[in-house]
């Protein structure tokens, strides 16, 4: 069994229990609903306790053989710099995160990278998300229980 954190988007940061079954099938559903590759290089700049680290990156990075990029901590200010350091081609998100980073300042480069961007609440980035460089962003719902709907 796995314990990991939702985000407490809604409320207080809550464990949820996760099986080894679940999270391997959870990185297989995830694969094909977003079409994570092997060639794929997964950024995880939230804390690995998270959820959203755990299913989205870590389980999918797996299922497909693909590469994974851990920063330390999340720093708005340093996404673009980590994307671009690591090779990133693949980032999932969550609301919070995707709100810090859009409140960085622009520069002449956001659009220098080869990021895909799939996640859980891209409704809170709205438009103002491709002043960040243009990202391929695919809707879709990851539930904490590893369900994939959209």
């Amino acid at each position: 069994m796995l314990l990991y954190f939702t985000s407490g988007s809604t409320g207080a940061p809550e464990a949820a229990l996760c099986s080894r079954w679940r999270l391997a099938a959870a990185g297989r559903s995830l694969v094909t609903h977003f079409g994570v590759r092997r060639d794929d290089v997964h950024y995880i700049c939230v804390p690995m306790f998270h959820g959203n680290a755990v299913i989205a990156d870590c389980a999918s990075a797996l299922a497909a053989g693909a590469g994974v990029a851990l920063r330390r901590r999340f720093s708005a200010s340093g996404f673009r710099t980590g994307v671009r350091d690591f090779g990133a081609t693949y980032f999932t998100c969550v609301g919070l995160a995707v709100q810090y980073i859009l409140a960085t300042p622009a520069h002449a480069d956001d659009r220098a990278h080869a990021l895909r961007v799939d996640g859980d609440d891209l409704r809170c980035a709205g438009p103002v998300w491709w002043r960040v460089g243009g990202w391929l962003v695919r809707r879709g719902l990851v539930r904490g229980d590893g369900r994939v709907g959209g």
